[in-house]
């Protein structure tokens, strides 16, 4: 027989919690996806990637090229490769940008292509479930 003295919970001190107050959502909407969507959605997409290392070449480029137009290079050598890296990072630049908004617009086309699911309006059943009216 465990008396209080014995009890070690008898020491605590039991502190008060304030009130928590939770607002009711409105409505909560779930979508179904496809595995291959999930997939897709999982993989996640290289576009920011893109988009960093095409503004670094972008930025490359315009460096290169103000050099080019404001200074006098007078070894044909060193002119040669401040013309070869400012042509490649514009190239690059070019390419990587684009590469960047394809991404986001087909990552942005798979987002829509699931949310145009969601029926306009729901119906609730007297079990508390909701049906779509189409």
């Amino acid at each position: 027989m465990q008396t209080e003295a014995n009890n070690p919970t008898s020491d605590i001190v039991k502190v008060a919690l304030p009130p928590i107050r939770l607002a009711p959502l409105a409505e909560i909407r779930a979508y179904q996806i496809t595995e291959d969507e999930l997939n897709r959605l999982a993989e996640g997409s290289p576009s920011s990637l893109c988009l960093n290392f095409g503004l670094f070449f972008s930025s490359s480029f315009l460096s290169f090229l103000a050099t080019l137009l404001t200074t006098t290079i007078q070894a044909p050598s060193t002119f040669l490769v401040f013309v070869v890296l400012c042509s490649v990072s514009g190239v690059a630049s070019l390419v990587l940008l684009t590469f960047w908004r394809w991404f986001q617009s087909r990552q942005g086309s798979l987002i829509n292509s699931i949310r145009r699911r969601m029926p306009a309006e729901a119906v609730q059943l007297s079990s508390g479930n909701f049906v779509d009216e189409g």
